[in-house]
């Protein structure tokens, strides 16, 4: 190689002129902002000098002490710039260094050299330190960088993905793929935004992944079969995102909750059903069902009667008892019952089988009145329960207002709440945030 040839590289030389002018940049504006901050404590000079009559106000001591550090600070930045300035002047006119690269070295060190010598001089002498400026700049710099760099990334991930999401509607019709381009463009708006935003708080891929994240859930939400018009309609009426959907489960969930608590009620019921089976009354009459001698309404009539008279009797209703016990003697299949008849065989009267107790079972009784209790509980503890069956304490079975009508109230109700369920999670709205929901969950996962 020729050494009196001058080999010059011009983007290594472009990278350290920007460099020396950012630097020279920033020496510049310290001063600037030094000789501002001078002014404003010459401007305030007055108030200082008048607080001086009060010896106990220190403001006077403060502005002297602030004022001194700033003059030297300016002093001395001024002295570094000079004594830079001199330097770099005899680096250029004096042939010092054999090479370019060397030159270029030592005019980047007396550059540092300036910007570090007033915190030297500071930290020998003990003035207040004289970073803040360069500090405050940088932040600012960052900031600014920060910001473009993340109203970029934002806006380019918005058309991207939105350009995705579009393409997901396809063959959906010209009104609804206008309405998907429209959203399209209007998320590289908003990733801009939010990536401007972000990036000036340092993530300058903030705004990017969360308008990226929207997409994506708006191509799965395209996906399953909702339109763009649907979204622009579930907007209007902020039902959109995934809030919605589970400010909805929500209040399904109470439901579900509400509809659980009312099926206490049913196992009230169907205990107290499965003990009158299960009694020896109850055997007689399911035989006469299963043998086809008595129709199988007839004998859960029969079944629930016998309950209210274990009912009647523990209340010491004998005459109801006694009504009862009338009525079967009436029918010529439950006169065949064998409590009724004595030792003898003789078919005991009416008031006889109440009173000795042929149709009431103490032990199936208690059992009644346990379920009978724990219903009232329910009735008592649970306002759900109550708001359904009403607040008065049940003292039957198959009567008016018994078990049986609160148990028809329930099931009653419990339809209704499956309908609201239903009809809820069949709207647009619901669907809408959902699929939003299920797209998030999708991209977690995959994460």
């Amino acid at each position: 190689m020729d050494q009196n040839k001058l080999k010059f590289d011009f983007f290594t030389a472009l990278l350290v002129g920007i460099g020396v002018i950012i630097y020279l940049v920033i020496l510049a504006v310290d001063v600037v902002v030094r000789g501002f901050k001078l002014a404003l404590l010459q401007l305030l000079a007055p108030i200082p000098i008048i607080s001086y009559v009060d010896p106990k106000d220190k403001i006077f001591n403060q502005w002297i002490k602030m004022y001194m550090s700033t003059f030297l600070e300016l002093f001395i930045k001024l002295l570094a710039i000079s004594i830079a300035v001199n330097l770099l002047t005899m680096i250029s006119s004096a042939e010092l260094f054999d090479t370019a690269l060397k030159t270029l070295v030592a005019i980047i060190a007396v550059l540092v050299f300036a910007k570090l010598f007033p915190s030297i001089i500071s930290k020998i002498f003990g003035i207040d330190s004289m970073g803040g400026s360069f500090k405050d700049i940088m932040g600012m710099g960052k900031t600014a960088l920060g910001f473009g760099a993340g109203a970029a990334l934002g806006a380019g991930a918005g058309l991207i993905t939105g350009a995705a999401a579009f393409g997901a509607t396809k063959g959906q019709g010209f009104w609804q793929r206008a309405a998907a381009g429209a959203q399209g463009l209007g998320s590289g708006i908003s990733g801009a935004l939010h990536g401007a935003g972000a990036g000036s708080k340092g993530n300058i891929f903030g705004g990017a992944k969360s308008v990226a994240s929207t997409n994506a859930n708006r191509r799965n939400q395209y996906n399953s079969g909702l339109k763009p018009t649907d979204l622009l309609a579930a907007a209007t009426t902020g039902k959109v995102g995934m809030g919605y959907a589970q400010r909805v489960d929500r209040n399904l969930e109470k439901k579900k909750q509400e509809s659980e608590r009312l099926g206490d009620v049913n196992k009230v019921k169907s205990e107290i059903s499965n003990i009158a089976s299960g009694s020896d009354f109850g055997t007689f009459v399911d035989n006469l069902a299963r043998n086809g001698q008595l129709d199988p309404n007839q004998a859960k009539k029969w079944k629930d009667k016998w309950v209210d008279a274990q009912i009647d009797a523990d209340r010491g209703d004998t005459a109801s008892v006694q009504n009862f016990a009338q009525s079967l003697l009436n029918d010529d299949l439950m006169k065949q019952y064998s409590a009724f008849y004595d030792v003898d065989g003789n078919i005991m009267d009416a008031s006889t089988i109440a009173s000795s107790g042929a149709i009431i079972e103490k032990g199936k009784q208690a059992q009644i009145r346990q379920q009978l209790t724990a219903l009232n509980d329910m009735i008592s503890g649970d306002s759900t329960i109550a708001n359904v069956v009403g607040t008065n304490q049940i003292t039957s079975y198959a009567k008016n207002g018994g078990v049986k009508d609160a148990d028809s109230a329930v099931n009653r109700r419990k339809e209704e709440i499956f309908n609201e369920i239903s009809k809820a999670t069949q709207t647009t709205e619901y669907r809408t945030s959902k699929a939003a929901n299920d797209g998030a969950s999708n991209g977690s996962s995959k994460k």
